[in-house]
């Protein structure tokens, strides 16, 4: 029997975005770790939560590698903050190969930092 090795998920930003989309996929299934510098942010996520809160600045490196980024499928960069965002989804895309990277922007011209990166942008005012 072939067992499925379960997807790991990190998601950077525990706002109400970053929240809703930690406990989708911690309901599907995912192995999720957020990280947020307000440990206060976390009191956002839903009751079916059920993966990793780590207090921390997600533009860290040494955080990101010790949350296991590297065995990372997917990076969800979903701050209140563009220019942070965009950092993130940068680290995770071009240092450590992360093949699915999102990115919340507010502003279309930030677009312009990553169009080339292969990083999938979410704008929440389309949503």
């Amino acid at each position: 029997m072939l067992f499925k090795k379960k997807q790991f998920v990190i998601i950077v930003g525990c706002g109400r975005l970053g929240a809703t989309l930690a406990g989708d996929l911690s309901y599907k299934g995912y192995e999720i770790s957020i990280i947020d510098k307000n440990k206060d942010a976390f009191y956002e996520l839903p009751d079916n939560f059920s993966g990793y809160q780590i207090n921390a600045d997600g533009t860290d490196t040494g955080i990101l590698e010790n949350v296991g980024i590297s065995k990372a499928n997917m990076l969800l960069a979903v701050t209140e903050n563009d220019n942070i965002n965009s950092m993130v989804a940068q680290i995770a895309k071009r240092i450590y190969n992360v093949p699915n990277v999102y990115v919340r922007l507010n502003n279309p011209d930030m677009e312009e930092l990553i169009k080339n990166d292969g990083i999938k942008v979410i704008y929440p005012f389309k949503l």
